[in-house]
């Protein structure tokens, strides 16, 4: 598992482009794109199940790796998740799946400098 920090980097670049000309305490709504496998993941978005409830969610079917369904969060929302690997008695989970490969709305402020 990643270091949070670690996690950001791929999208440091961007938020820094998105950053400039920015005065300190402005905040800025941006839109970039989160690419697959390279992009931004959360590790928090990913956690293990007891098999016998993933297969509950999936009708009592076994799902395979890869297999993807809209996952309950709260009343009325859902977030798409993948079955990410399958052992006996746990199934891991991967929400990240929903912000891959897609545009990822980010509000930046500005809340310090720092000289190089």
């Amino acid at each position: 598992m990643s270091k949070p920090a670690t996690r950001w980097e791929v999208l440091q670049p961007l938020i820094a482009d998105a950053a400039a000309g920015m005065y300190l305490g402005e905040s800025k709504t941006v839109t970039i794109f989160n690419p697959s496998g390279s992009g931004y993941w959360n590790p928090k978005f990913t956690w293990w199940q007891p098999t016998t409830d993933v297969v509950q969610k999936f009708r009592g079917q076994m799902p395979n790796v890869g297999d993807v369904f809209w996952y309950p969060v709260a009343e009325r929302a859902s977030v798409p998740t993948r079955v990410a690997m399958i052992c006996e008695e746990f199934t891991e989970l991967d929400a990240n799946y929903g912000i891959t490969d897609t545009q990822l709305q980010l509000e930046i402020k500005l809340v310090r400098l720092h000289k190089q």
